[in-house]
């Protein structure tokens, strides 16, 4: 199975992290950083030689003149364009954020999915702390599986044509399609638990110490304190920000170096 991620200029302390983490899992050699900018490669072969990193090209860098993409958004399209191309040449696919932090070898259970159905998704998850179990229905992108088969290729041209009508430039683009496909196409899929891949969402930021008693596999930090000042406008939207300390909450970096998993210094 292929190993791959994605990531601009500022995404290296995440790229040389995630790649270390997979060494310790012993995963590191079938994964490629694909860069967003040429001179990434130089940058993190200076730190870790042995990793592969290959520029992706940009002919979606030019995107629909009838769609106004943000930087991110453009990141975002050109993530699921790259999943695409990979799911041709190597079949089997896996999509990894570096940021996520590994605990234990969880890509092998992945794998092992794949070896029975055609995609496997990461769905966001509320928190028991809202006296509900129940499972949302938003597909999480940081980590998705992929086999090559009719689903896949269903999968590709739903996105193709569903990005020609991105409702928002500051929206996550491929987790709104997938969420899309998800919920209105029948497919071979599985989910990955909870237990495999712990994750963060807009109303649900797991803390250090509920991380440690549920003991996943890996956990994504996405949704986590970007800075020591929450952005006023995620405060604003959602009550749960509203009850927790704040000041309690750690950035990705943070909370990964409390794990001993920040492994880029």
């Amino acid at each position: 199975m292929k190993i791959i991620s994605f990531g601009d200029t500022n995404y290296i302390p995440y790229v040389i992290s995630g790649y270390r983490n997979l060494k310790s899992i012993n995963k590191h050699h079938n994964f490629t950083i694909y860069c967003h900018e040429r001179e990434m490669i130089d940058k993190i072969k200076q730190i870790e030689p042995l990793c592969d990193a290959q520029y992706y090209p940009s002919h979606y860098d030019t995107v629909n003149a009838n769609n106004e993409f943000v930087s991110n958004g453009l990141l975002q399209f050109k993530k699921i364009k790259l999943l695409q191309d990979c799911v041709d040449e190597y079949k089997k696919v896996f999509y990894y954020d570096c940021d996520v932090i590994i605990f234990d070898d969880f890509i092998s259970d992945v794998e092992q999915m794949l070896n029975h159905h055609n995609i496997v998704y990461k769905l966001y998850r509320q928190l028991n702390r809202f006296n509900t179990d129940e499972i949302t229905s938003i597909v999480n992108s940081g980590t998705l599986g992929i086999n090559k088969s009719s689903d896949s290729d269903l999968l590709f041209e739903v996105f193709n044509e569903k990005s020609k009508q991105f409702p928002s430039p500051t929206l996550n683009i491929e987790e709104y399609i997938l969420t899309y496909f998800y919920n209105n196409y029948k497919t071979n899929h599985c989910l990955i638990s909870d237990k495999l891949n712990l994750v963060n969402g807009h109303d649900c930021i797991y803390s250090y110490e509920e991380i440690k008693a549920l003991n996943p596999k890996s956990f994504h930090p996405t949704y986590s304190k970007k800075s020591h000042d929450i952005t006023k406008e995620i405060v604003a939207d959602s009550v749960f920000w509203k009850t927790i300390d704040i000041s309690k909450l750690y950035t990705k970096i943070e909370l990964a170096k409390k794990f001993n998993k920040w492994l880029y210094e």
